[in-house]
């Protein structure tokens, strides 16, 4: 299984059950970007954990609150057989 986030924050961990499975920063100025890393789960409960860290903002006064940063989209987990399913598909429409 893999987990995919969308992201806007400038550095960027995951921890699953309290084990750091990767992270990412943001290249050159570009922060939005899609984290996708392999992950293992186990059986029953388990515990997402994300660090979103974003910093030097400019002031933007008294609309601080409306710029867009950090987790801004669905946190998915993908299973194998559905990845494959998926590029099989695509690949029989093209």
């Amino acid at each position: 299984m893999s987990l995919r986030i969308n992201n806007t924050s400038h550095i960027f961990h995951v921890f699953i059950n309290g084990k750091h499975i990767g992270n990412q920063q943001a290249d050159n100025g570009k922060f939005h970007y899609v984290f996708e890393k392999d992950a293992k789960f186990k059986s029953g409960h388990n515990v997402i954990s994300l660090l979103s860290i974003t910093v030097g903002l400019a002031n933007y006064g008294a609309f601080f609150e409306s710029a867009s940063v950090g987790i801004t989209g669905l946190i998915s987990i993908i299973e194998e057989m559905v990845m494959k399913l998926l590029l099989r598909t695509c690949l029989l429409i093209n």
